[in-house]
């Protein structure tokens, strides 16, 4: 069941983890490969890591998802987990977050936006986990 989200659609958050997801501000490594293979010189622009803009409110967020990230539940492919890993593990998530979030931090706001981006990630590794076993 998909559930919305409570302050709205999370659209800034599920790009930050897209941006993650994609290697986090390095250089695109199709476009990469592709002046590889057309022996192409590319300009340095084309090199330089990509940074990706967090609003502030979303900032919290980021960071613990950020800070979390050798968090993830995981175990053998199966139904729940096509690629082994299922979740986050929350346990870990709010202790982290005790340890780095600023104490006026609203704690269920920012798990409820770490949600979305974790919802986020596991589709993008399922996907991933999807292509690799069509190969």
């Amino acid at each position: 069941m998909e559930r919305e989200h409570p302050r709205g659609q999370g659209k800034k958050l599920t790009a930050a983890v897209e941006h993650w997801f994609g290697g986090g501000g390095q250089p695109n490594p199709d476009l990469l490969e592709d002046a590889k293979a057309y022996n192409l010189e590319l300009p340095p622009e084309a090199l330089a890591p990509v940074d990706f803009p967090v609003w502030a409110e979303n900032w919290p967020a980021v960071e613990l998802f950020l800070r979390c990230s050798t968090q993830w539940r995981s175990g053998e492919p199966s139904a729940l987990g096509p690629c082994g890993v299922y979740g986050l593990d929350y346990q870990a998530v709010l202790s982290v977050g005790s340890l780095y979030l600023p104490a006026e931090s609203n704690m269920r706001e920012v798990l409820e936006d770490l949600q979305v981006m974790e919802r986020r990630a596991l589709e993008l590794a399922y996907e991933r986990a999807a292509q690799e076993r069509s190969r």
